[in-house]
């Protein structure tokens, strides 16, 4: 829908795999594009990783050496070969909690094809200020090759605002059909 303007077709990055010390950042641009990742305890941020362009539109990038329970702040920055900018500005997160930390998680399953409710759903778990969130399985409804969209337009677009700030955790269900896409994401 958004044709040759710049963009992140995932609806932005998100985060993956928290350990105490580290977090996986994943995001996909329309196009190939080189990224700047940066991070720190406060929005001056402090710490950056240049990624080049390397041809691919789906990227991951960790973010390591970070404190136990400890709130961050991150910044994406993806630069096309044209020179169009696509800017995250300042995202916050927080590490795994430690050992004997409590630890806040949400549930959810069956985020297929509703687009409108898992928006909402979003907004109602970022509230509770979950520390990672668990979805059971059925991420799409159909979730082959041919039906990219249900990832972009659908479950992406839908949760993105809570998956760039809190850790998601998928399971592979019927629903993600040959597993295609969620291997890719």
């Amino acid at each position: 829908p958004l044709g040759d303007v710049f963009h992140f077709t995932t609806g932005g990055p998100h985060l993956a795999w928290p350990t105490t010390s580290s977090v996986m950042l994943h995001w996909e641009t329309d196009r190939p594009a080189a990224a700047r990742l940066e991070w720190g305890e406060t929005s001056a941020l402090g710490r950056a990783l240049d990624l080049p362009a390397n041809g691919a539109r789906i990227r991951t990038a960790a973010i390591e050496g970070l404190k136990v329970n400890t709130a961050y702040v991150y910044r994406l920055t993806a630069t096309a070969p044209t020179g169009e900018v696509l800017d995250t500005g300042p995202i916050p997160f927080r590490t795994a909690p430690g050992e004997k930390d409590p630890v806040v998680f949400a549930a959810i399953s069956d985020t297929e094809a509703r687009p409108h409710v898992n928006a909402r759903l979003a907004d109602l778990l970022w509230r509770e200020s979950p520390q990672v969130v668990l979805n059971a399985g059925d991420l799409t409804d159909g979730g082959k090759g041919e039906h990219r969209f249900e990832w972009t337009h659908e479950y992406f677009a839908a949760l993105a605002p809570l998956m760039a700030r809190t850790a998601f955790l998928p399971v592979m269900g019927n629903g993600e059909d040959d597993f295609l896409w969620f291997e890719r994401y």
